[in-house]
């Protein structure tokens, strides 16, 4: 898992809430993202902040998502993430 050393440096020195916004899909293909996510903690020592997204998942639900766990990283995951993700606005 290759994460920004930035990232990692403000994980160790301070509170750092790694987000993860993905697709929510049943197995086997959730096994792979959630083995990313969990590499997050390998590497950051903390656990992610999950957002599992469908096709009705609008930009407000990801602000209040963002502003209510805290979150200061995303990582977006899947097509459909990556697309929403797009049109966050710059924090």
């Amino acid at each position: 898992m290759l994460v920004c050393s930035s990232v990692a440096a403000d994980a160790l020195s301070e509170h750092v809430q790694v987000g993860v916004i993905m697709p929510k899909l049943k197995k086997p293909y959730k096994i792979v993202f959630d083995d990313i996510s969990n590499g997050l903690f390998d590497v950051l020592g903390q656990s992610p902040t999950q957002l599992h997204i469908n096709a009705n998942t609008e930009r407000e639900d990801i602000d209040i998502w963002i502003n209510s766990s805290g979150v200061n990283y995303l990582v977006a995951l899947g097509e459909a993430s990556r697309n929403l993700f797009k049109i966050l606005p710059p924090r």
